[in-house]
């Protein structure tokens, strides 16, 4: 199962760059296994670059009861430093954002589990910039 979606990039002027970090806060309400990926790209959806190596599950499946049932979504937080060459590349090029989430059940997808309506997959992402001071 696959989700995806794009979003407008609007990084503006942003100059004298000493570091930056993005931090992605996800709530999983599934009970699924997600690996995510987010990727950079121009106007015509070309990928310039992404923002984590694909196949890393960042977000755990949600609690289950012994219903199978979710009853609570798992909660990750994660820091991604980005050097600034990549940075610089991604703040002059990209215009748009992909998100995009595989999602499997544990044992490698051999795992059958029921997908209800009131299951959601939330996502924040957020970027920390640090400047140099002339």
């Amino acid at each position: 199962l696959v989700f995806q979606d794009t979003f407008d990039l609007n990084i503006g002027i942003i100059d004298q760059v000493q570091s930056v970090v993005f931090k992605i806060n996800t709530d999983n309400g599934f009970p699924l296994n997600a690996a995510l990926q987010i990727y950079f790209t121009d106007t015509a959806y070309s990928i310039q670059d992404s923002l984590m190596t694909l196949g890393n599950t960042l977000i755990s499946s949600g609690l289950l009861n012994s219903a199978g049932r979710v009853i609570q979504a798992t909660h990750v937080t994660a820091t991604i430093p980005m050097d600034i060459d990549r940075f610089s590349v991604i703040k002059g090029q990209s215009k748009k954002i992909i998100v995009r989430a595989i999602l499997e059940t544990t044992d490698g997808g051999s795992t059958p589990v029921k997908i209800y309506s009131d299951y959601s997959l939330g996502l924040r992402l957020g970027l920390k910039v640090k400047l140099k001071v002339p």
